[in-house]
């Protein structure tokens, strides 16, 4: 099964380098544009099957790039929203370090196991995540439409990379990454990463 894993476009708190995680917060003007020039090279690969995270931010990504395609079996899955990160959401770096010193003094000292009041360790994110691919699916090609965080932890599942040395490399918005599932759940499954944050053409 091949799997085009795709993060939504921008929003106006990505672009004043706010941190998201869990609250509601829409495409912007620009995350419209980045999302239609990708529409095509989406389109064009053919998903049967997508896997979208609830949040409006994958929601509106999803339906300007799928709208119209056939066949296409579609689920929303809460399992591919972005980490909850609690109280710091809705801040930026600055501000999280002025408010939160401690909280951030934690994630630094145990980045993998330190809880987020009000959200999710890095741990509870990973366990939440992962389990989504250990399902089987008849599709062959499967487009998964979600955010930078669950998209990071399923590359890093794919290469055999653990919790605590996840892959280090950059999901921005709007741009794909390929990967391709060999072998069906129960049995014995390996991944291959084709390639990693692609831009459109």
């Amino acid at each position: 099964m091949q799997i085009l894993l795709i993060r939504h476009g921008q929003t106006e708190w990505n672009a004043s380098n706010i941190l998201q995680g869990q609250t509601d917060v829409p495409l912007s003007d620009l995350g419209v544009s980045q999302v239609e020039r990708l529409r095509p090279t989406v389109r064009a690969w053919g998903p049967d099957l997508a896997w979208i995270s609830p949040l409006i931010r994958a929601r509106q990504t999803a339906e300007i790039l799928l709208d119209g395609l056939a066949p296409l079996e579609i689920e929303h899955l809460p399992a591919l929203m972005e980490r909850a990160n609690g109280c710091l959401e809705g801040l930026t770096r600055d501000q999280q370090a002025a408010q939160f010193p401690q909280v951030l003094h934690a994630l630094r000292q145990d980045p993998v196991h330190a809880p987020i009041p009000g959200g999710e360790s890095l741990s509870d994110f990973w366990q939440r995540v992962v389990p989504v691919m250990d399902h089987p699916v008849s599709a062959r090609r499967l487009a998964i439409i979600a955010h930078g965080g669950s998209i990071r932890v399923l590359i890093s599942h794919f290469l055999g990379l653990g919790v605590s040395h996840p892959v280090r490399a950059r999901f921005d918005n709007a741009c794909y990454s390929l990967a391709q599932r060999l072998g069906v759940p129960p049995a014995e499954v390996r991944y291959r990463v084709h390639s990693i944050n692609v831009q459109p053409n």
